[in-house]
């Protein structure tokens, strides 16, 4: 299978993301490999420049319960990212599966290693990499309409092993 995707629209300027998914789903397995580029510019300020790649794998993942690996790199200019990479090992809890429409709900835990390289700026004393052990709480939402339109629904929630008070929140 493969997707892509681009969007358009910020008031006042201009931002673009889009991305692609190759893989092989409903075996044994699913294996699959993406990429995301977004870039944005507002009034001749660049407001967005991120890219990154995800290579993840899953076993069994039409069972309720499937362990599950993934490897993610990027960078990300806005917040003077230039090296951000994670990867883990978790497994996930299908626990909704619609019997007519293809929808299904799941939850993921996961232990990843996080690692972020900083472009920090000249006599700054801010540490320059992190390394971070976190814990990843993952859920997701996937309903299929009867038009062929979908809807997705993910939201993560990292936070430090040995500190809870510093963590990563992403939804989309």
């Amino acid at each position: 299978d493969w997707e892509q995707g681009a969007t358009s629209n910020v008031s006042r300027g201009r931002a673009i993301r889009g991305g692609c998914v190759a893989g092989d789903e409903g075996g044994v397995y699913e294996f699959g490999i993406s990429a995301l580029v977004r870039y944005g510019k507002s009034e001749d300020r660049v407001i967005a420049d991120e890219i990154r790649s995800t290579v993840k794998l899953d076993w069994n993942p039409a069972s309720d319960f499937s362990p599950f690996s993934y490897v993610s790199v990027g960078r990300d200019r806005i917040r003077k990212l230039d090296l951000r990479a994670n990867g883990g090992v978790g497994a996930r809890w299908t626990f909704f599966r619609g019997a007519r429409d293809g929808s299904k709900a799941s939850f993921s835990l996961a232990s990843i290693l996080d690692y972020e390289d900083f472009r920090l700026d000249a006599g700054s004393t801010e540490a320059e990499t992190q390394t971070a052990l976190r814990w990843s709480a993952h859920f997701k939402f996937d309903h299929a309409f009867e038009s062929g339109a979908t809807f997705r629904h993910i939201m993560f929630w990292q936070p430090q092993v040995n500190r809870f008070g510093d963590y990563v929140v992403e939804m989309s």
